[in-house]
């Protein structure tokens, strides 16, 4: 299990708490190897998948409204 620690904060409650979120998804997963059942995992991925995709596209909107100076680095990153 991963654990969220105050380092990780941004200082923007709406990424941190989407931080969060992303983390218990992570978290979530890791716990279904125990179980080992390919419909749980597979539902669990698509959920990972689906809110990150929509947590990037979230953040990098931020991120352009605040002219952030590396949104192009970050984006990268995310790709």
């Amino acid at each position: 299990m991963v654990k969220w620690s105050s380092d990780l904060d941004t200082g923007i409650a709406v990424i941190d708490q989407q931080h969060r979120r992303l983390l218990d998804y992570i978290n979530l997963l890791n716990s279904q190897q125990v179980v080992r059942d390919p419909r749980t995992v597979g539902r669990v991925l698509q959920d990972v998948v689906d809110y990150t995709v929509s947590h990037f596209g979230f953040e990098e909107s931020l991120l352009e409204e605040a002219n952030y100076p590396f949104l192009k680095a970050h984006k990268r990153v995310h790709e």
